[in-house]
């Protein structure tokens, strides 16, 4: 999985995530990951987040800014990259 978080003006930031694995089936989070995005000295990098052995399933990606809090339910397949964006405010 790769995590851009896009802002205004192009400035990398560094976040705390939270990650919800669902229950196959259902709406009911079954494990919570914690990961923080690169530090400062990344800015090079298209993403800010990158992670490779995520169990295949349904998740639920969490953090908050001075934006607001920001969520996005993504789908892991084995095999395939799942990119996600987030522009903030």
């Amino acid at each position: 999985m790769s995590i851009t978080l896009k802002t205004s003006n192009n400035v990398k930031v560094e976040r705390n995530l939270v990650f919800y694995r669902y229950a196959p089936g259902t709406n009911k989070s079954e494990k919570k990951y914690y990961f923080v995005t690169y530090p400062k000295g990344f800015e090079h990098n298209l993403e800010d987040f990158a992670v490779s052995d995520l169990p295949p399933g349904r998740y639920r990606i969490a953090f908050s800014d001075s934006g607001g809090l920001y969520e996005r339910v993504v789908v892991v397949e084995a095999g395939k990259l799942t990119q996600v964006v987030f522009q903030l405010k």
